[in-house]
């Protein structure tokens, strides 16, 4: 287990015995989580910092009905992932929400590549990636955040990984394997 983890959990403990002191060290820490799923999840676009305040609110007012603080992971992207899904229903169909952020930074071709490859999947197969590649999780813990089965998820992150294969591979120019 990670030592970060090991550090939620007693902090969420102390919360639980009433030490107000600690919201100060976790939320920093939660926070930084939050973001990063959020943003991946959202393509980085100007909802990102309402879904991370409504997620902090919902985690803030409902820890206490926490069972057991080893779940607090996967409870606190289940809500997350809630929502950004709100988030995107509230917003007109045409809206673009996959926009990549330009933060200035040279970037190089092949992130740009996996960056285009990403943005060409569905929120869902993207949300998945991150949450398994990014951050670890088993496809069980997915499932457990996405509200879905398992085999939904494995199946999901297959498909997503084809894409992805897909996607990069038609980037390539036949002659020089390199990207144009």
């Amino acid at each position: 287990m990670k030592p970060e983890k090991v550090y939620v959990e007693y902090l969420l403990l102390k919360i639980r015995t009433g030490e107000t002191g600690a919201w100060d060290q976790l939320l920093p820490i939660v926070q930084v989580k939050i973001r990063a799923m959020v943003g991946k999840t959202l393509g980085y676009s100007s909802g990102v910092d309402d879904c991370v305040q409504e997620a902090m609110l919902a985690i803030y007012r409902q820890v206490k009905r926490l069972k057991s603080v080893k779940a607090f992971h996967t409870w606190m992207y289940r809500i997350s992932y809630s929502k950004c899904m709100d988030f995107i229903r509230k917003q007109s169909p045409n809206h673009d929400f996959w926009e990549p952020s330009d933060d200035g930074m040279a970037v190089v071709d092949d992130q740009l590549d996996v960056q285009s490859a990403m943005a060409a999947l569905n929120e869902r197969d993207k949300t998945i990636i991150y949450l398994f590649y990014a951050e670890g999780f088993k496809v069980s813990e997915i499932a457990a955040i996405m509200d879905q089965p398992a085999g939904t998820i494995k199946y999901h992150l297959f498909q997503a990984r084809a894409a992805l294969k897909h996607q990069l591979e038609d980037q390539k120019t036949p002659l020089t394997g390199e990207s144009p």
